[in-house]
């Protein structure tokens, strides 16, 4: 069959063109459908001069025979090409007229997956393919392409200039190059970047589910509109402010860099275009036809491809395709239609291809006005110009990240810095008590926190020089009541006394037989008053200075039931008691504590009125790391007009008295750590509350019956 296809191709009389569409369908007509995975595409050249015979398009004869010298042979008359993986075969088809004419058929096959594949390999790497130590076949990505002379010395696994290298070299005749720019530091960079990016992202998103939702612990303060220290808002306002600007700078720069970078692209491959076509210009001078150029530049394209590292195609003046090195083209039909304007470089956006993007189309001329083809230049300024913003992008927001670490870190010193006085001012605030030498604080810079902490210093000096005087006017006002107190006390006393010495006097002068009945009478008044102004006297020594406390381990039970057999024998009322079991150990002044439960005992008995039975219970008891004494009486109890002075000097529910005995109660209570507070219900009684905390369960044990081990 297939020398009775070759035989009437050949019978093709007078013939110089054929039509391709007809001749695919007359070959490949009744293939079946286990072929549709393969691109099957044919080429028909005259042996002599290399020119199609199909008069409908135009093919690169030139580079179908490059690419049949590199392919090795797998069945008879069938090459394969590795580097571009695609069966060739070429059947010459011998013709009788003219003498000695013959064609040339290519059959070419490709797999449709691998075709797009070797259209689009990865931008990430290189490779070279080297014969005979001659190089047949490049690809880079055009923006950080090593040298040639560096790809063809390089050996397997070698790092040159920032270049990894890898070689394989399957045979002594090839030898393929691939190689990978490396990234240094960027990458490792680069994900710390987004590490750290991802983690401010996720925080932020947690910290608005929180603040929706509240589903965090209340030590985790992740939610907004929380209330925060001024620290946290200076160095948010400050990280914020920094973030911004550099958004703003940013976004400036990645702008002006993208405009630039795209420029000097567009600039670069103007005058790589404006080099490839005063070369063409320079071959084709001398050509008179245009058809002979069209031929003359369609065998020299692939030099050219090589030469200026470019993807070309030819077109006559009339659109159709001429030569192409771009993979994949045999087969393109575009509908391009006549140009009005020759002069002019195509607009593909305004031409019938306006879906070649990429494409730059250069009309080429010979001596004459009108243009004899057009040159089709494959742009890759787009896919490098987004590949260079990208890669300078990543390494501004790799500086940014880090700037703005630093920037944190700076802003975060800057607020302690600021807060850390306030801080120490809010602290001896806490601590500042009227009355009490108080610290100073020292700062150096007179800036406004200074003139704040000078003023600070000057008020507290102000106030402890204020809180003196108060206390010595407090002192004075004291005296002068306690003197008006004792004046008062005294008169008591003096009064009767007077009147009986005045009644004494008068009978000695009216009735002198009776004065020595009288003198008994009035000296028992007499002394009974002078034992009053003693007490009296003896009190107020005693309020004006309370001797020292001697605190020292002693147990609280026994104390209590030395109070309770003093007072537990009277006859008008009932005095009970209850303690626990356990001795309670407490550190105070034995005396003191004496004195303190003797004056809440008479004051309890004295608080039951007469027409009542007394009723009085004394209560020890633990709780916690305290002792509580409880007194409570069945007496008439406090008015609510009174409680607030129950513990103030002269206060007093009883007709006669200095009111100084719960005012010493509290200060000797408080010389032992411990506070007394009363509840009181008018009518029915009060209850007067002790309170000493216990002592350490070690402290229990006594240091002459501890056992040493040593």
């Amino acid at each position: 069959m297939a020398r009775d296809v070759f035989t009437s191709i050949a019978s093709l009389e007078g013939s110089e063109t054929l039509n391709k569409d007809d001749l695919y369908q007359y070959l490949f007509n009744d293939l079946s459908s286990d072929y549709d995975s393969l691109n099957i595409n044919i080429e028909l050249f005259d042996k002599n001069t290399g020119a199609t015979v199909f008069g409908n398009h135009f093919a690169d004869y030139h580079r179908l025979i490059q690419s049949y010298a590199h392919a090795r042979i797998v069945a008879r008359q069938v090459y394969h090409n590795p580097f571009e993986d695609r069966y060739i075969s070429r059947l010459e088809i011998i013709r009788p007229i003219p003498v000695n004419a013959s064609w040339y058929l290519f059959i070419i096959v490709t797999k449709k997956d691998d075709h797009e594949k070797i259209n689009t390999p990865s931008s990430r790497y290189g490779f070279a393919v080297f014969a005979n130590d001659k190089l047949i076949e490049k690809y880079d990505n055009y923006q950080a392409a090593p040298e040639l002379s560096l790809v063809s010395r390089a050996s397997d696994h070698q790092v040159i200039n920032g270049y990894s290298f890898v070689v394989y070299q399957p045979s002594d005749r090839y030898k393929i190059v691939s190689w990978k720019k490396i990234s240094g530091l960027i990458k490792p960079i680069s994900l710390f970047s987004f590490i750290f990016t991802l983690s401010g992202i996720l925080l932020l998103i947690l910290t608005v589910l929180n603040t929706r939702f509240d589903f965090l612990p209340e030590n985790m303060n992740f939610r907004f509109g929380s209330r925060s220290s001024l620290k946290t808002k200076i160095q948010l306002a400050v990280i914020l402010l920094i973030l911004f600007t550099f958004l703003i700078i940013g976004s400036i720069t990645g702008i002006y860099f993208k405009n630039l970078i795209e420029a000097n692209q567009i600039n670069k491959e103007k005058e790589e275009n404006t080099t490839i076509v005063n070369d063409i210009r320079a071959d084709v001078q001398t050509i008179a036809e245009d058809d002979y150029a069209i031929s003359y530049l369609s065998a020299k394209l692939s030099e050219l491809s090589y030469t200026h590292n470019k993807e070309l195609s030819l077109y006559d003046a009339n659109g159709h395709l001429a030569a192409s090195t771009i993979h994949g083209s045999a087969n393109m039909r575009i509908p391009f239609q006549s140009w009005t304007h020759h002069d002019e470089e195509v607009n593909p956006s305004t031409s019938p291809l306006s879906n070649l993007q990429n494409h730059e189309f250069i009309p080429l001329y010979l001596n004459n006005q009108n243009a004899f083809g057009y040159l089709d230049i494959l742009r890759h300024s787009h896919d490098l110009s987004a590949s260079n913003i990208l890669e300078f992008l990543s390494t501004i927001l790799n500086a940014y990240i880090f700037l703005f670490l630093i920037a944190g870190a700076i802003a975060i010193t800057i607020a302690n810095s600021i807060t850390q006085p306030l801080e120490q001012l809010a602290e001896k605030l806490k601590k500042f008590k009227l009355g009490k030498t108080n610290e100073l604080l020292e700062w150096k810079s007179n800036d406004e926190i200074g003139t704040l902490i000078e003023d600070y210093n000057n008020l507290t000096q102000e106030l402890e020089k204020s809180a003196g005087l108060l206390a010595k006017t407090e002192r004075d006002m004291a005296w002068r009541e306690m003197a008006k107190q004792v004046a008062h006390e005294i008169k008591n006393p003096l009064t009767p006394m007077k009147l009986n010495i005045q009644y004494l006097q008068r009978a000695t002068m009216e009735h002198p037989e009776r004065a020595g009945e009288m003198i008994p009478r009035v000296s028992s008044a007499l002394i009974e008053q002078i034992d009053n102004l003693t007490q009296i006297a003896n009190e107020f020594s005693n309020f004006a200075t309370i001797p020292q406390a001697s605190n020292e381990k002693i147990i609280l039970n026994e104390i209590v039931e030395t109070v309770h057999d003093l007072f537990r024998k009277r006859d008008d009322m009932d005095i009970s008691m209850v303690e626990p079991i356990d001795e309670l150990y407490v550190f105070a002044d034995k005396n003191h504590l004496v004195r303190i439960l003797n004056n809440l005992l008479r004051n309890a008995i004295q608080a039951i009125p007469e027409d009542r039975r007394g009723k009085i219970d004394i209560e020890l008891s633990r709780k916690g790391s305290e002792a509580v004494i409880r007194i409570s009486d069945n007496g008439t109890g406090i008015p609510d007009h009174m409680k607030d002075k129950v513990f103030t000097p002269n206060f007093t529910t009883k007709s006669s008295g200095t009111g100084l005995g719960l005012a010493i109660s509290s200060n000797m209570i408080d010389s032992f750590n411990g506070r007394i507070y009363f509840e009181t219900k008018v009518g029915k009684g009060t209850d007067f509350f002790v309170v000493i905390p216990l002592m350490r369960l070690d402290e229990y044990v006594d240091d002459s019956k501890r056992v040493s081990l040593d």
